[in-house]
């Protein structure tokens, strides 16, 4: 496969003829948002935690929910939200376009 192959078909996965995102782009990104709100959660959380002595003391527990939320959000990315697809196809569309 030649460069132009690479980037047409990277160009494919990412917008249809009319210029408007696939839907597995679409599911990228809305797996991608959920896995943001989740990690925001625990560093808002894990920060609050900091804040006393008493939250940092039961953060290994408390903590436990919110990084299984993140870890359970980044397996969806990845399992459905077609994350090695796409960003592979970014990448290409970095390296050979300005």
């Amino acid at each position: 496969m030649d460069d132009s192959d690479e980037i047409a078909k990277a160009r494919s996965l990412l917008r249809d003829e009319d210029g408007n995102p696939t839907a597995a782009y679409k599911t990228y990104l809305r797996h991608q948002s959920e896995y943001n709100e989740k990690l925001q959660a625990y560093n808002a959380a894990q920060q609050s935690a900091r804040s006393s002595p008493s939250e940092l003391q039961r953060w290994p527990i408390t903590g436990k929910a919110y990084s299984d939320s993140v870890n359970d959000a980044m397996s969806k990315w990845i399992a459905l939200g077609y994350k090695k697809e796409i960003e592979n196809a970014l990448k290409v569309l970095q390296q050979f376009e300005p």
